[in-house]
């Protein structure tokens, strides 16, 4: 298996199946409502059932192992656009990258639509467009994303972040400037960290927590 394309719903199904929650976000669930996170579990084994990767024995194999790098939660950099208070944005980028092998991660991309497309690419690859993506910000800015069911906030920064679980930093991007923050373990405010000049600084700060 090369590439894939799941929905919310599917993907929602295959972490409850595995006892876990899914680490990307979920465009179209609201995963604070527990009815609607048992109702789009519903829907999606129905759809993965019909589409052959689930049955009695449960997921099937070549598809689980295709996703355990997302399903055991194995994150190595995820990007997104925020607003200016850092609320996310659904409709800009979302991509989350996640460890394979030595040489390779699995790539997810997320659709406004709750599609979920999935890759697999050199490590290098990876790294080289999160570094594309950074810079292109910084010399260019965002553009707000479309949709034509609701006027989308202003989009400000391009974020990235590392591995939560050794120590929760982000990038933060925008026309002219980028910056390192660190993020308090209650939630609280954004912490500045000491300022960088370059993209290559920034992704070197987070790269210290996240290796």
């Amino acid at each position: 298996m090369e590439d894939l394309v799941l929905t919310d719903d599917e993907v929602i199904a295959l972490s409850v199946l595995e006892g876990t929650s899914w680490p990307a976000p979920l465009p179209t669930v609201d995963i604070t409502q527990e009815g609607a996170l048992d109702a789009a579990g519903r829907r999606g084994a129905r759809s993965l059932a019909v589409r052959g990767y689930l049955d009695d024995d449960g997921i099937d194999e070549e598809l689980h192992a295709f996703l355990q790098p997302a399903l055991s939660h194995q994150v190595r950099q995820g990007v997104f656009v925020a607003e200016s208070d850092m609320t996310y944005i659904a409709e800009g980028l979302t991509m989350m990258n996640y460890e394979r092998t030595d040489l390779d991660c699995l790539v997810e991309v997320i659709g406004y639509g709750g599609v979920h497309y999935f890759s697999v690419a050199q490590r290098s690859d990876c790294a080289e467009l999160v570094r594309t993506l950074l810079q292109q910000t910084i010399d260019e800015g965002l553009s707000t994303p479309r949709n034509s069911l609701r006027q989308v906030p202003a989009a400000e920064y391009l974020c990235v972040t590392g591995q939560p679980q050794q120590g929760a930093r982000v990038v933060l991007a925008w026309r002219g400037g980028v910056a390192v923050k660190q993020v308090p373990p209650d939630g609280g405010p954004l912490r500045d960290l000491p300022s960088v000049d370059s993209v290559e600084t920034a992704l070197g700060l987070l790269a210290a927590v996240s290796s």
